[in-house]
Formats: structure tokens, C-alpha cells, sequence
């Protein structure tokens, strides 16, 4: 592989996290990466109106978070493979907060 450009997405998460807390984890309630804040911020906002209108359960506020992924050059790959997304997040920023 050539590629050794580090990627940046987006991706929205419960505020329940603490600092070095799994957050990125392959599990059954999933989570969705996007490419532009913006289209996350839309994503929340939409999670939100629809929790809202349905009333039958509380709104959680959530995080938008900058993602800095690891260059996917084979060696990252193989941890991407072997360790789940998580472990190849090498930065992320809480960019937002939808209340």
C-alpha cells in the first residue's frame, strides 16, 4: 500500500464517556461514521427530533467527535483486522455537544 495519510471522519456518541473509556467497539448497538461534520451533526440532530416526537424515552445528549484514523498501510490494517475499529483510532475531539 502507498496510502499513509491519515483519514479524518466523524461520528456522534452518548456524553456518558469517560476519558479512556471504549467508545468505538464492535457491539449490538453500533455506531455510524461520517464523512463531514456536518452530515453527522444532521444525523444527531435527526436521532434527536425522532426520539423526541416518539416520547418514549428520554433524549440522551450526544457528542460529535473528530476521528483521526491511522494510515491504512498493511500493518494498520492488520490491527484494524485483529483488533476492531477502536484500535485504530489515533485521535479524536469532541467537536459539539447536541443537548
Amino acid at each position: 500500500m502507498s496510502e499513509d495519510v491519515s483519514q479524518i471522519f466523524y461520528t456522534y456518541s452518548p456524553c456518558r464517556w469517560t476519558e479512556g473509556e471504549r467508545r468505538w467497539k464492535d457491539d449490538d448497538a453500533g455506531f455510524d461514521i461520517f464523512d463531514t461534520y456536518e452530515a453527522a451533526k444532521e444525523d444527531a440532530l435527526k436521532l434527536r427530533e425522532d426520539i423526541l416526537r416518539q416520547g418514549e424515552t428520554p433524549w440522551t445528549p450526544v457528542q460529535i467527535e473528530k476521528l483521526v484514523m491511522a494510515p491504512m498501510n498493511r500493518e494498520n490494517l492488520l490491527l484494524l483486522f485483529n483488533s476492531g475499529f477502536e484500535a485504530a483510532v489515533i485521535d479524536h475531539e469532541v467537536m459539539d455537544v447536541i443537548e
